[in-house]
């Protein structure tokens, strides 16, 4: 992630090119999280399952 000097606004670009402002950057690095979270609880959940078939 790169800090690009845009006034008024400061802004950021990463490695693939796509721009963001502070605060849609903050909104995508949230959404980013949540999906982690919500794989990790489903793998999890998965694990639980076939433990429990396999006894």
């Amino acid at each position: 992630m790169s800090e690009i000097d845009r006034r008024p606004s400061l802004r950021f670009r990463c490695q693939v090119g796509h721009s963001y402002t502070a605060d849609s950057l903050a909104a995508h690095k949230e959404g980013s999280v949540d999906e982690a979270l919500r794989v990790a609880l489903r793998i999890m959940e998965e694990r639980i399952v076939l433990v429990e078939k396999i006894g």
